[in-house]
């Protein structure tokens, strides 16, 4: 039986309003910024392949160093700032957009350093207040995305 002209538009996920994510994990080497951004960089490339939209990467992936460690690591952080330019250039014409956790995690790991001193339990609020914001600006688009994926189906369905 011929397929239909609309089945291959029908299973693109993007005509859906859905986009490709991937969580990635890159094998680190502690305090060598060059090689964790190589590897960085390598899973981009796969990610680009396999025609992700959006790729996540650990917070300090690139540093692989715990934030306690970073305090007082000037060389060690401006290599990173290094390598993060670097990788930035070196991934202007792949297809997925890169998000590299580090500027969140170091602030976010200076803001528990400085709390965590004084008082233990407000090491969760600077978190849950970032979700809470996160949630805030994104579930109007995610709710209005999954109402008119709905409407689609069920005008779909209607149709049959």
């Amino acid at each position: 039986m011929p397929k239909k002209s609309g089945t291959k538009r029908f299973h693109a996920i993007h005509s859906h309003g859905f986009v490709r994510v991937a969580a990635c994990t890159p094998a680190v080497r502690v305090g060598d910024p060059g090689f964790n951004a190589a590897e960085t960089l390598r899973l981009a490339h796969e990610g680009d392949v396999e025609s992700c939209d959006l790729m996540l990467f650990p917070e300090l992936g690139l540093s692989a160093y715990a934030i306690d460690d970073l305090f007082l690591q000037d060389a060690l952080l401006a290599r990173v700032e290094a390598e993060i330019a670097d990788l930035a250039k070196a991934s202007e014409k792949l297809a997925p957009v890169l998000i590299v956790g580090l500027i969140v995690g170091v602030g976010i790991g200076l803001l528990q350093a400085l709390t965590q001193i004084q008082e233990a339990t407000l090491v969760a609020a600077p978190k849950i207040v970032a979700i809470f914001v996160s949630l805030l600006i994104f579930l109007p688009l995610m709710g209005s995305l999954m109402s008119g994926f709905m409407r689609h189906i069920a005008a779909r369905i209607a149709g049959l």
